[in-house]
């Protein structure tokens, strides 16, 4: 997107996750169509959490981290983003968009 511009990004939907950490298997998002970028959030006081968009599952101590009380903008291959929480389970929310 042009530095300047005003783009509305229309919203295509919500989910809201409960990522484990462990032995827990990593949870993938539930897309919709058209979706081109999603806004991660991982609740505030309840840990952190790692994702990976490359094909491997993140465990909880490989992958990017994100924070609790963070918010992620992603735009690249939606479907491919695993999570997984650090220790404990995290709530996550995503908001979807075009």
């Amino acid at each position: 997107m042009p530095s300047g511009s005003s783009y509305v990004y229309t919203p295509l939907g919500y989910q809201q996750l409960v990522c484990s950490g462990g032995t827990a298997a990593a949870v993938g998002l539930t897309v919709p169509n058209a979706a081109r970028v999603a806004d991660i959030s991982v609740e505030g006081g309840g840990g952190n959490v790692r994702y990976r968009d490359d094909g491997t599952d993140p465990t909880s101590s490989v992958g990017m981290v994100v924070s609790g009380g963070t918010v992620v903008a992603y735009s690249s291959q939606l479907t491919a983003v695993k999570l997984i929480s650090t220790s404990g389970s995290v709530t996550v929310d995503v908001s979807y968009y075009r």
